[in-house]
């Protein structure tokens, strides 16, 4: 651990006994649809991917969806994620229509295109488990072995001088 990255985790542990936790006063099971004068807003459950309750706002009249967590760039996280699910609701992303994606972090995406690897890294990682728990590897052990084999390329770093690296 760093001395800058100590150096956040002090500071957040110092607001930490200032922090108001406010429940919400409206929950989203589905969906909710707002109007804003003309505009219409729709906030969307599509199922479980990167937490148990990932929702995306939809403008469908202007095209734009803004995906939260289920959609980060240029490198998605993923911790005590859905991957046996993720992958499909990033489907139902995509059955949105929308041409413009506003991920939870990082630059708008105007197409498809990173939201597919996205899919196809989790499908990899999701097979490299289904193969280490086939062999009887327990989960941890799948995942320290699991290594950068078939993964997109989208998601390989390329050093000057090198060939591609996973990183």
């Amino acid at each position: 651990m760093t001395l800058r990255t100590m150096g956040i985790y002090r500071a957040f542990l110092a607001e930490m006994p200032r922090i108001r936790i406010v429940p919400p006063s409206v929950l989203v099971e589905d969906g909710l649809a707002i109007r804003r004068g003309e505009r219409e807003i729709r906030v969307r459950f599509l199922s479980r991917g990167n937490t148990a309750g990932d929702l995306v706002v939809h403008l469908p009249a202007v095209g734009v969806v803004a995906t939260g967590d289920l959609l980060v760039h240029p490198i998605p996280f993923s911790f005590g994620s859905y991957l046996g699910e993720w992958i499909e609701t990033l489907d139902r992303v995509k059955a949105l229509g929308a041409t413009v994606m506003m991920p939870g972090h990082g630059e708008l995406q105007r197409d498809t295109r990173y939201l597919s690897s996205v899919q196809e890294l989790l499908g990899a990682v999701r097979a490299q488990m289904r193969d280490a728990v086939a062999k009887g590897t327990d989960a941890g052990a799948g995942a320290r072995g699991a290594g950068p084999g078939g993964l997109p390329r989208t998601f390989r770093r390329r050093r000057p001088g090198t060939q591609p690296a996973v990183h």
